[in-house]
């Protein structure tokens, strides 16, 4: 069974990953030491971007869930929080988002 400590923030990176035919990827390691990592496709913007990021983390915290339902529940909660007026900033010294 794969385990995410949920109390830890995962590790998140930016690259291309349209070899992959994704625009994001949620890796849940085996051994219960190691932390969760996300990637997204550094070419994402604006909400597909956030929605994504949505979308990875619903796969770490119920990794059990099916994928049409992830894909609902991120769609769902990224349409509301946009429609509030979330925007992501960026970090204050990151180059990559």
């Amino acid at each position: 069974m794969f385990f995410v400590d949920l109390r830890k923030m995962p590790k998140v990176t930016f690259r291309k990953l349209g070899r992959h035919k994704a625009t994001g990827m949620a890796h849940i390691p085996m051994d219960r030491r190691l932390d969760s990592h996300i990637e997204i496709d550094s070419r994402l913007k604006g909400r597909e971007k956030f929605e994504t990021y949505l979308h990875e983390a619903l796969h770490l915290a119920l990794p059990d869930l099916p994928e049409e339902d992830v894909l609902k529940a991120a769609r769902f909660q990224a349409l509301v929080a946009w429609a509030e007026g979330y925007r992501h900033r960026g970090k204050p010294n990151s180059s990559s988002q």
